[in-house]
């Protein structure tokens, strides 16, 4: 059946896909097809397994992407280096393989074992003039001596960058200021090009139960060719450390709009903001709008004076101490998407018109009456019905887009 299937797609290229051949060799017919194959994937799942080295005879002329899940595949996989390869991803080496890393435009490393840095070096310096897309997540520790002196590795086309428990290899690259990057469970390696240089506008919150993501931008916000850093916190480090390791990175005095969207620990994320906004004082005044998303809490009272503590800051608080405390914000537009109408309520902006010129309001429908009277105690006020929960209705596409690229983006 395969060889009659081969031979009815004529010149068609192909998918292929290898696993576990129990004597590690490609039959005649299969090698026949090499020119043909666009897409190789190879997966051996047994530690035992051994693949070989295709034949010299197999030329793989229009193999653009190589994907290989396996344990023990040789050095010298192929004889002749595929003039179209672009892709290369690697799932579960041991150690990298050598194989033709040179011209490439994405390359993939998801590793379960230690990785030596310098094999990786090795690697995206073969690439290193044409390399675009780089993913590299690693599950264990690097091995790497810190008293190494290495030189840096220049990725001057680089467009994406995702690293999972990146380790010291951020400290090698060097990378363009275009550069959308995401860092992920980055600990304190957080190299200093990934803020330094970007005229970053654009602040975007996600508050999970697992995890807290922060997304900078540019503005305009995600347009083409807009950089982006994006940092996401799942496991290694708490929930406190991982709140200084934002709050330090986070350039607040040159922002124009910060947005929250908070799914869980409404009272930590309202606290957090809080504390950064206030960071926004004696910087350049740049600050324009703030934008919260908030779904109901359990925790009523701690909720209420954290949100009771972000509208003194965005408010002014006149009863501080410190002159600049005193002072409100001067938004020009704060917007809510709040699960509770006392959200508002709580803030205890009234009667301050000049700390906002624009209050927009989202939550569930209330009564005419009530909206009358907050009208009447911030006038600037607008309230709109909510149609379904308010974290997803909250329009927020720069954290949105970051969010989807991490999921699912890198493994296309």
């Amino acid at each position: 059946m395969r060889e009659a299937f081969l031979r009815r797609s004529q010149q068609t290229l192909l998918d292929l896909r290898l696993c576990d051949d129990p004597d590690g060799h490609l039959d005649s017919v299969v090698l026949e097809c090499a020119p043909r194959v666009r897409n190789l994937s190879i997966a051996c799942s047994s530690l035992s397994h051994k693949h070989q080295p295709f034949e010299p005879g197999s030329k793989f002329l229009n193999l653009e992407s190589l994907s290989i899940t396996a344990y023990n595949l040789p050095d010298g996989l192929f004889p002749t280096r595929p003039p179209k390869l672009r892709t290369i991803i690697l799932v579960s080496e041991k150690s990298l393989p050598a194989l033709p890393y040179a011209a490439l435009t994405r390359l993939v490393i998801q590793q379960e074992s230690a990785l030596s840095i310098n094999d990786v070096r090795e690697a995206l310096s073969a690439c290193a003039s044409t390399l675009k897309d780089l993913v590299f997540c690693i599950d264990h520790a690097w091995r790497y001596s810190s008293g190494d002196a290495l030189p840096p590795i220049h990725l001057p086309r680089l467009e994406t960058l995702f690293a999972r428990n990146p380790g010291y290899l951020l400290e090698l690259l060097s990378i363009p200021p275009s550069t959308a990057v995401t860092l992920e469970d980055c600990d304190h390696n957080v190299p200093d090009w990934f803020v330094s240089g970007g005229s970053w506008t654009t602040l975007a919150l996600d508050y999970g139960a697992e995890e807290i993501t922060a997304v900078l931008t540019e503005s305009p916000a995600d347009a083409r060719g807009t950089p982006r850093r994006t940092l996401r916190y799942c496991t290694t480090l708490s929930r406190e450390d991982v709140e200084r390791a934002i709050l330090a990175l986070v350039p607040w005095t040159q922002l124009e709009t910060v947005a929250l969207r908070a799914t869980a620990r409404m009272h930590t994320a309202m606290a957090f903001l809080a504390h950064g906004l206030r960071r926004t004082r004696g910087g350049i005044g740049r600050l324009q709008s703030v934008y919260v998303a908030s779904r109901r809490s359990r925790k009523v009272e701690a909720v209420a004076a954290a949100v009771k503590e972000l509208g003194e800051v965005i408010g002014g608080y006149p009863e501080a101490s410190e002159v600049a405390r005193r002072e409100p914000l001067r938004l020009a537009k704060l917007e809510i998407w709040a699960g509770k109408r006392a959200f508002l309520e709580q803030l205890c902006i009234g009667g301050q018109p000049t700390g906002v010129e624009r209050v927009v309001l989202h939550c569930p429908e209330t009564a005419e009456p009530w909206v009358q009277q907050m009208q009447r105690e911030v006038p600037q006020l607008e309230v709109h019905a909510l149609k379904g929960a308010a974290v997803k209705e909250a329009r927020l596409p720069a954290l949105d887009e970051a969010i989807k690229d991490g999921m699912y983006r890198w493994w296309d």
